[in-house]
């Protein structure tokens, strides 16, 4: 299933909020991908017009099970 989970970063790039936007139905599923997400390395800073800004992005996380 897909997971669709919303990231919120702030002006250094720090992941401050993560949750689920569309669950995949699976709780267990959803369970892991927001813990992958949350693992990841901070990112760079978002540049607008020179000055840092805080962002939030959408990831669809696609689980497959074999």
């Amino acid at each position: 299933g897909t997971v669709y989970i919303q990231s919120d970063f702030d002006s250094n790039g720090k992941l401050i909020n993560c949750y689920i936007r569309k669950s995949s139905g699976n709780n267990a599923m959803d369970a892991e991908a927001l813990r992958v997400m949350k693992i990841l390395p901070v990112l760079g800073p978002n540049d607008c017009s020179g000055k840092k800004t805080g962002y939030s992005f959408i990831t669809p996380v696609r689980i497959v099970l074999q």
